[in-house]
């Protein structure tokens, strides 16, 4: 996992509410799901609640699709 380092020195992720990932990555909502869903990329769920970690999202929609 690819991690921010702040001022500090500690390692984050930056991680985004659905509708924050949807609108950087200019999707629908659902798209992003779906995409969670087919595992090109991964989220967190707890409860309803869905954080995306930016950089691996990113990151992952830049690999080209394997179509075996």
């Amino acid at each position: 996992m690819k991690l921010n380092e702040n001022e500090s020195g500690d390692n984050q992720v930056t991680w985004l509410t659905t509708a924050e990932m949807a609108d950087r990555l200019h999707l629908h909502p659902v798209t992003l799901h779906r995409l969670a869903k087919a595992g090109r990329v991964k989220c967190l769920r707890a409860g309803r609640v869905i954080r995306w970690p930016l950089e691996l999202v990113e990151a992952a929609l830049m690999e080209p699709e394997n179509k075996e």
